[in-house]
């Protein structure tokens, strides 16, 4: 059995607390001894859970960094690579944050038209990830800031609201006695199928014997985008909410030519039945 004072010494001989000392003792390890001692902590270096592993590496990390001078401390940041020094920060707040993305926003799209002009299809599916990256932070930041504009504009007092409530009441029971009608259930009281079998008449009464799912909604969108190539505001026109999504599924869905002769169809210069009225000058 050792006492006290030897413990005491052979616990500043290996740098270990008295206490620690005591218990590799009753763990069974002769403090003494060399030999004994360096089997003990072999077997008890195998024996470390992670979580005692994980604490020595934040303890000799918290050690290494209280020995850093603050000179090694300030050149510890040096720039990596080849030597190549990060320019200044530049301009801060909201406005200088905006230029950076939109400037970002070009040179990822010039980069893009760049990569469709090498045919490489590997530096084309880059240069898309990256560009519908930067356009999904403007279209999110635009999106933000209409949000709190329109948070923020002035409401229409409640008394006028209030009153064309009472205006719109009053114009429909009117419009309910002298013609008839119901306030209550659906407007259109036809059965779903009674609805299917007139749309189908009116295709075919129309000529339109195959009619394509929101096909007038594609068709919008890929002209759209063909002439005016803005896929930004293509997403808010249409009601998307992913420009991923909309390039996806519309780019090249035509060409630029056959885009400007669809958006050259328009109707009659003449029709009977529209009420022509005059621009005001503003």
């Amino acid at each position: 059995m050792y006492s006290r004072l030897e413990v005491a010494a052979c616990a500043k001989r290996i740098g270990k607390s008295v206490p620690t000392a005591w218990r590799w003792i009753r763990e069974g390890c002769r403090i003494d001894e060399p030999r004994s001692l360096k089997a003990f902590l072999i077997a008890k270096q195998v024996k470390r859970t992670n979580i005692e592993k994980s604490r020595e590496r934040r303890s000799e990390s918290n050690q290494k960094a209280q020995r850093i001078s603050p000179e090694s401390s300030a050149n510890a940041f040096a720039a990596p690579g080849n030597g190549q020094t990060l320019p200044s920060a530049g301009k801060r707040g909201a406005a200088a944050a905006l230029e950076r993305l939109e400037a970002a926003e070009e040179s990822a799209h010039r980069r893009l038209q760049a990569a469709l002009s090498g045919g490489d299809r590997f530096a084309i599916a880059d240069a898309q990830d990256f560009w519908l990256k930067c356009s999904e932070t403007l279209r999110r930041l635009d999106l933000a800031v209409e949000t709190a504009r329109r948070e923020a504009e002035t409401q229409i007092p409640l008394r006028v609201a209030q009153d064309a409530v009472t205006f719109s009441a009053e114009w429909l029971r009117i419009a309910i006695a002298r013609c008839g009608g119901q306030t209550l259930g659906k407007v259109i009281t036809y059965a779903e199928s009674e609805l299917r079998r007139r749309r189908k008449a009116n295709q075919i009464a129309a000529g339109l014997y195959r009619w394509v799912h929101q096909g007038m909604r594609h068709t919008f969108c890929s002209n759209w985008l063909a002439l005016h190539k803005d896929i930004n505001k293509l997403v808010l026109l249409s009601g998307h909410d992913s420009v991923d999504t909309m390039w996806r599924h519309y780019f090249k869905g035509t060409t630029e030519t056959d885009a400007r002769a669809f958006w050259a169809i328009l109707p009659p210069g003449t029709i009977e039945n529209v009420v022509p009225f005059s621009v005001p000058s503003v």
